[in-house]
């Protein structure tokens, strides 16, 4: 119940503000139009907040006979259901990628991000980035939804979404740097790709290759073992320094991880059997030989074993041996390194036969 005399608290409704009469009898309703305040005393809500909507400032805005009939040419020169403020605000997001070449912003944005990215994602953007340069006009507004769907259509699958992916992260930048107010290449549909079936080495395929290694250079051994054991990618395993390897843990940083995700990886028996029988010979996981080299070497090793090799093929056969020791799919994917257990159901589950882990995790050399 309001006290009367008493001034009670006001609500921001529109333009303006309502607020109880203070003798309890109505409500009234206050707006600034062009700077001259307006009062009124309703007897309902309703009717004050009706009061206030045509008090709306902007009809108190008066245009002269030439903004008239401009706006008059400009709507009969829109499509219908289109409006002055939607082809206004269109031109302003238009208006304001025209003060940047294409080329240029994307030089700035591989600059921004080349130290941010892995060596193999910055070139992969790279590559994109700069065609699409050479393929659009000179003009950051050149990057439309429409323009950036006929683009990658015709593209192949895999080179549809890589396409998209990346000009979506170069956008979003652009965004969040101020150069657009959207990303137009958000909400474009990725193209249906099919998965390629996961391939595993078999335990007696494993322990053939851990034995050719040991014959013919068995300075690729502590890396191998890593890799089949502890289910690194092959990037972190090279990564890997002495002292990243404890007694029952391997520790990966941010700096060795492909999604800057820190980690720890149990040492299986078998992997510990194996390092401490084949220590390392130089700080790194490499033993000292260079990259080039070192992958040189790796698929001279795989080549020369005659085994059948595919694509990660270790790190599936850990994943896939792991989980059927131990049925906990969360526990095997933090392992790995996956961010939640959807990867690993869709390509690991089912793909060795039951009680095949215990004998994958004896292996040893």
């Amino acid at each position: 119940m309001s006290i009367p005399g008493k001034k009670t608290a006001s609500t921001r409704y529109g333009h303006g503000t309502i607020s109880r009469a203070p003798n309890g009898r109505g409500y009234d309703a206050v707006v600034y139009v062009a700077g001259v305040r307006r009062r009124a005393r309703l007897p309902s809500l309703p009717e004050a907040k009706a009061w206030l909507d045509a008090q709306d400032p902007g009809d108190a805005v008066t245009l002269t006979a030439s903004q008239l009939r401009d706006a008059k040419t400009a709507l009969a020169l829109l499509p219908a259901g289109v409006t002055l403020t939607t082809a206004v605000t269109e031109f302003l997001k238009t208006a304001k990628a025209k003060d940047h070449p294409l080329r240029k912003t994307i030089d700035d944005f591989l600059e921004d991000r080349q130290t941010q990215l892995r060596p193999r994602t910055f070139q992969s953007y790279r590559q994109v980035l700069l065609k699409a340069a050479g393929d659009f006009p000179d003009d950051l507004s050149a990057l439309s939804k429409p323009a950036i769907r006929d683009y990658v259509a015709p593209l192949a699958p895999h080179a549809r979404n890589r396409a998209i992916r990346t000009l979506s992260a170069f956008l979003a930048w652009c965004v969040a740097n101020d150069l657009l107010d959207d990303n137009p290449a958000r909400g474009i549909p990725l193209a249906r790709t099919e998965e390629p079936k996961r391939q595993v080495l078999t335990p007696d395929k494993t322990r053939a290759l851990l034995a050719h290694a040991a014959a013919h250079d068995p300075i690729l051994i502590p890396y191998l073992a890593i890799c089949l054991f502890a289910g690194l990618r092959p990037e972190e395993a090279k990564r890997l320094t002495q002292d990243d390897i404890g007694q029952d843990y391997i520790t990966l940083t941010a700096a060795h991880t492909k999604t800057a995700q820190a980690r720890t990886v149990p040492i299986r028996p078998n992997l510990r059997a194996i390092l401490d029988a084949h220590p390392l010979k130089g700080h790194r996981v490499t033993n000292g030989v260079s990259p080039d080299r070192f992958a040189k070497r790796f698929s001279a090793l795989i080549k020369t074993s005659g085994i059948a090799w595919a694509p990660d093929i270790m790190r599936h056969s850990f994943a896939s041996y792991a989980f059927e020791t131990s049925h906990d799919a969360a526990d095997t994917a933090y392992q790995m390194g996956h961010r939640g257990t959807d990867v690993f159901f869709r390509h690991y589950r089912g793909l060795v036969p039951p009680t095949s882990g215990k004998d994958y995790f004896s292996i040893t050399i």
